[in-house]
């Protein structure tokens, strides 16, 4: 019984230090959320977000909206572009919890 007691403790501890170090690896992730639209304002459905240097990819949703997350140990470069605009280039330091992305037409 005490063996069983001490495997269980052991593997909460284990536990709870694996745990500890998901939140630091989260707290170093920003998540930017927000949405495509126009010069008037009008959402973009399907715009193309890249971030190169992750390879990583995403696009807007009916509504124009998204959301990634960008880890905060380095900047990043931030790729907006559909078909009829103006591709958008910005770097991850200038983005905000909530960023909107507008594009201009060709």
């Amino acid at each position: 019984m005490k063996k069983l007691l001490y495997i269980l403790l052991i593997l909460g501890l284990q536990l709870s230090t694996f745990a500890g170090n998901a939140d630091k690896e989260k707290s170093r992730e920003k998540v930017v959320a927000g949405k495509v639209v126009d010069a008037f304002g009008e959402s973009i459905a399907g715009a193309k977000i890249t971030i190169p240097e992750t390879g990583e990819v995403f696009y807007s949703d009916f509504d124009g909206h998204f959301k990634f997350s960008v880890k905060t140990d380095k900047e990043y470069s931030i790729s907006v572009n559909t078909l009829g605009y103006k591709p958008l280039e910005l770097k991850s330091t200038r983005l905000t919890a909530f960023s909107d992305f507008s594009l201009t037409s060709l």
